[in-house]
Formats: structure tokens, sequence, C-alpha cells
């Protein structure tokens, strides 16, 4: 299943790419050192060290409920990327960009988290750490990608918080990567 859900997130990010060459009218752009060859990359490197099954850690007595609990959270969070990138519409972009025709998505999921495309991976990232009980995992994913995430969402957070005065606003409404409590 795991597999599956990363399949998927490969297929909408395919589709991303081709969407992407359609001809859009550029307002602004800047390119990102943190991007889908550098986050592919980092997904690989996880792939690696579960294919090589070092580094796993003893399981306890009932995992399997655990790692049913967090198969069942990685599903979540896949659906999320998915409904992310859909609600994104034409404002998808590989690098950090602004269009001419582009307009402040706070629809679901954006009314949740203002990343939920960076959180949904992140989690995913968490959620596979669980299932395979691999310590190189949440090492990786805490130490390199959470950064590399929070780099990338600030980045275009400065460039929204630009173009659109009523940023400031859902920043304060909406957490970066978790559920706002209220």
């Amino acid at each position: 299943m795991v597999w599956i859900c990363f399949f998927i997130i490969i297929f909408f990010v395919m589709n991303n790419f081709f969407d992407q060459n359609k001809e859009k009218k550029l307002k602004w752009s800047q390119k990102s050192i943190v991007e889908t060859f550098s986050m592919t990359l980092f997904f690989l490197l996880v792939y690696y060290f579960i294919l090589l099954n070092k580094f796993t850690y003893p399981k306890i007595q009932n995992y399997i409920f655990i790692q049913i609990i967090a198969l069942a959270v990685l599903i979540l969070w896949t659906f999320f990327n998915i409904r992310g990138r859909v609600h994104l519409k034409t404002n998808r972009a590989n690098h950090i960009k602004i269009y001419k025709n582009h307009y402040l998505v706070n629809t679901w999921p954006y009314k949740i988290v203002r990343h939920p495309l960076y959180a949904s991976l992140i989690w995913m990232g968490y959620s596979v750490w669980v299932i395979y009980c691999n310590r190189w995992v949440i090492v990786i994913t805490t130490i390199l990608f959470l950064p590399m995430m929070i780099y990338r969402a600030r980045q275009e957070e400065k460039l929204l918080s630009k173009t659109f005065p009523e940023y400031e606003n859902y920043k304060k409404n909406v957490w970066l990567f978790l559920p706002k409590i209220k």
C-alpha cells in the first residue's frame, strides 16, 4: 500500500509537469533548490534505507495495530496531497511563480493548512518511518526533509505576502503544516 500511495503521488506530480508546460503568462518567478527533483531524491533516499533493511528497531507487542494506523495516516495524507493539487489548479509550479491570473487559494485543504502538499509529504515520511520501523527514515525526514519544506514554504510566503495583502490575515488563521486547533 505504501508503494501505491507513492506511485499515486508520482502520477499527480507528472500530471502537474504536463499541465505546467501550457502557456501561462508569468508575473514573477524564482528558482528554488527545493523543487520536485530534490524532493524526489529525498524519497529515493528514504526507500534506499528501507530496502537496505538495516537500522530497523525491534517491534513492540501488537505493533501491527500501530502500523495499520500509520498506513491509514499515509493514505489520508496521500488524499490530502491530491486534493491540494486539484485546488491549486493553474497556480501549480515546480519553482516559485506568480502568474498574471494568479489567485490566493484558501479553499479546502488550504483552509486547514497553508501548505498541504508539503505537509502531506512530511507526514507521509513520518508514516513510512512507523510502518517500516527504520531509524534513518525519521532522522532524514526530521533533519533533511522538514527543513527543506520549511525553507520552500517561507520562500513562497514572502512572495504571497507581497502579492496578496490578505495573505497575512490568512497566515494568522491557518497554520503552516498542521491543522490549527481552535
